[in-house]
């Protein structure tokens, strides 16, 4: 246990020290402190009657707002002022169906009725969370797959707004810097290579090419996805392999890897211990494609079940929106106890809303 938080330290401060260099760090929010605490950000102040070693029942009086780095932040000149429009969800049938979320609607109404002008306000843009992708489903409706936008309101106040709540330019914008900063995030990340198991050679051979009888294999620096190469004849809805529309499963298997990698990235940006780090060999997290069929006659049945090394998950879980990735990927973060603090279904929920703060399943 200690030589892992001596390493969780180490890699915290080499997180820092990467994004100290003036350039400012979109993501730096996301940074896991460590066994102290993030620079520039202040820590509650508690009055205690008393004193430090009070004894019996004694008043505590704690201040839990503002925070100088949390409620209260330096403005940079990095941080992007533009003025936001809000979708207007009474008139824009898409975003009414789109997101029904009580919490939303409340919010956009008591926003527009604040700034007076319908929906409109002036912030500026201070980081994001969660992952956004330049691929969306080709089997869905046209979405714009940006991340959580944090901005920070003319108040002085800090808030994010999930995807969905800003008009499709706003959207736009905001997935346009992102790309570009996840980008850059990704040649900061620790230079260890990553392998697929031996054994996968034996029960998953890379034989076979959309829509022809066998098994296939999707590789990134960091996943490995096995499937079946064929749409299963029981199955109506088939984005990773489909016999009707080929190049739309194409964009949908190429948007699942962008996804995952970018999960990755934000992950081990943010001072997670990553799959394997403590291991002799890197092995790459396995994804198995549920909802595939192989061989030519062997459908894969399933939904979705995993943890630490690898998962199954039925057309791997919404692709290039993949909340069910990260779901089962929280299932197999290393926390102390076997469950996980409040029990299994907890870091399921960290990890997929991690992918997207949108609500209880990212």
């Amino acid at each position: 246990m200690r030589t892992r938080l001596i390493l969780t330290a180490v890699l915290t401060g080499l997180l820092l020290a990467n994004t100290a260099s003036g350039e400012y760090d979109f993501f730096a929010r996301a940074i896991y402190p460590g066994s102290g605490k993030a620079p520039g950000v202040d820590i509650y102040k508690v009055k205690q009657d008393g004193g430090d070693h009070a004894k019996g029942y004694q008043r505590r009086v704690v201040d839990w707002w503002p925070r100088k780095g949390v409620d209260i932040i330096e403005v940079k000149d990095a941080m992007p002022l533009r003025t936001w429009t809000m979708r207007d969800r009474k008139m824009d049938p898409e975003a009414v169906g789109v997101h029904l979320i009580l919490g939303v609607e409340t919010l956009t109404r008591r926003l527009s009725w604040k700034w007076k002008q319908a929906g409109k306000f002036k912030a500026r843009l201070v980081g994001f969370r969660g992952i956004g992708n330049r691929y969306s489903n080709q089997f869905e409706p046209p979405q714009i797959y940006c991340p959580g936008i944090v901005l920070l309101l003319e108040d002085g106040t800090k808030r994010c707004f999930s995807r969905g709540f800003f008009i499709e330019a706003d959207e736009k914008y905001a997935l346009n810097l992102y790309l570009k900063e996840i980008d850059k995030l990704r040649k900061t990340l620790t230079n260890e290579k990553h392998s697929a198991s031996k054994d996968l050679d034996r029960h998953w051979p890379d034989n076979a090419k959309p829509g022809e009888p066998g098994t296939m294999r999707v590789e990134s620096e960091h996943f490995v996805w096995l499937s079946g190469s064929q749409h299963a004849p029981n199955e109506v809805y088939s984005p990773w392999v489909n016999r009707d529309y080929p190049e739309k499963a194409r964009l949908y298997r190429e948007g699942s890897v962008t996804f995952a990698e970018d999960m990755w990235a934000y992950q081990e940006h943010a001072g997670v211990l990553m799959p394997f780090w403590d291991r002799p060999e890197r092995r790459k997290y396995a994804i198995t494609v549920c909802g595939t069929y192989r061989d030519g006659h062997k459908w894969l049945g399933g939904y979705a079940g995993g943890g630490y090394g690898g998962c199954g998950i039925k057309f791997a879980g919404g692709g290039p929106r993949g909340p069910t990735l990260g779901h089962e990927w929280g299932h197999g973060l290393p926390l102390p106890t076997a469950g996980g603090g409040g029990g299994g279904g907890t870091p399921g929920g960290a990890g997929s809303g991690g992918c997207g703060p949108a609500g209880p399943e990212g």
